[in-house]
């Protein structure tokens, strides 16, 4: 091969690479090197402009480089003071949009984080069957009193008898009217009046459910059925100082939508107060219950719904999904947390502020 074949190979990139000594393949390289024009670019990109210091320079090198858009228009050469004034001006209010954007996108995932959907396809759902509250009205068996009395070793006398049939009718409206008894201990005032509670026989729903309990509610002792909850306001629990927090049954008792108009009857021997609560809550004193009266036929028409959380949102903070689950707690008074019970215990830390004392029907709690 000759040397002009060799040199005419050399705008190859491999040219200089198979030349026969280093002094051939430099000057085939300085050649190559003279052959480009002063005036070609040796930059990707728009020329810039010549900083001397080095702040300046790391600028320039920024600007031009960054993948901000707009930036390299700031360092680029020739010019015109207008075209940066209008090149500033756009850049420093895209970038104004950018953090008004993000700010308002940042404030609704805070605050406005949860979207409800409504669904009607009953198939997607899984109506839970009510938990049902029984509370008797006049709420002492009379009859009981000599026994109850007795067991707790409280001297039978009109004042003993007075005090206790006042506290088992109870309410907040006629609170201020309890008479003045210091003959009984005060914490023993709940288990004398939760054995001289009426009698309502148990398996009301003739459903054999696992549930059924007596439970101290803001309206004395009362009967709950399907109450998945009202274990945390027993008597027991609360005697036995037990915070223990019960597994949520994986499967629960739930309507069947092939039967329609589904009918259940409850009969009592006596006047009482009923409520219809989901499986996983307490009554309040401001629970909407219906009165049933002896020797009446009462019915009433239930319409239901249900709403389902799906996980992602359970992910979230209580601040963003602006609700508590179960599991999240903060209670003082309870286990869990509901609705309800915060209700309750919130209405028992201001009765305690207001006067220093806390209601027979609360549970106690350390100082």
């Amino acid at each position: 091969m000759s040397k002009n074949t060799l040199e005419k190979k050399n705008n190859c990139f491999f040219g200089n690479e198979i030349l026969p000594n280093f002094q051939t393949r430099w000057r085939a390289t300085l050649r190559q090197k003279e052959s480009i024009p002063d005036n070609y670019p040796n930059r990707i990109g728009m020329p810039t402009i010549n900083a001397k210091s080095n702040a300046g320079k790391y600028f320039v090198e920024f600007a031009s480089s960054s993948s901000v858009h707009g930036l390299n228009h700031l360092v680029a050469r020739n010019r015109h003071p207008v075209e940066i004034v209008l090149t500033v001006f756009f850049v420093l209010g895209a970038l104004l949009c950018l953090i008004i954007l993000s700010l308002l996108f940042w404030d609704r995932y805070q605050n406005n984080a949860t979207v409800i959907v409504v669904d009607n396809n009953r198939d997607e759902f899984e109506i839970l069957k009510p938990a049902l509250f029984i509370c008797p009205i006049t709420n002492v068996n009379l009859t009981e009193i000599p026994n109850v009395f007795k067991k707790h070793g409280v001297e039978h006398t009109p004042e003993a008898e007075e005090f206790f049939v006042f506290l088992g009718n109870l309410t907040y409206e006629n609170m201020m009217d309890t008479p003045i008894f210091d003959k009984v201990p005060a914490n023993k005032w709940l288990e004398i009046l939760y054995d001289l509670k009426k009698y309502i026989p148990s398996n009301i729903l003739k459903e054999n459910d696992p549930y059924e309990t007596w439970v101290v509610t803001e309206r004395g002792a009362c009967l709950a059925t399907r109450s998945v909850f009202a274990v945390y306001a027993t008597l027991n629990y609360w005697k036995t100082d037990n915070w223990t927090v019960i597994p949520e049954p994986d499967k629960l008792p739930s309507y069947d939508y092939s039967n329609e108009g589904i009918q259940i009857n409850v009969h009592v021997d006596h006047t009482v107060l009923t409520a219809i609560l989901d499986p996983f809550d307490l009554i309040t004193y401001n629970t909407a219950m219906t009165e049933m009266k002896q020797k009446t036929i009462l019915s009433a028409i239930t319409s239901m719904s249900k709403i389902k959380t799906k996980q992602n949102v359970k992910e979230l903070s209580v601040h963003q999904r602006k609700c508590k689950f179960f599991n999240d707690g903060g209670l003082r008074t309870w286990p869990v947390y509901t609705t309800n019970m915060c209700v309750m215990e919130c209405r028992m830390k201001v009765i305690q502020d207001k006067c220093n004392c806390r209601p027979h029907f609360a549970r106690s709690i350390g100082p």
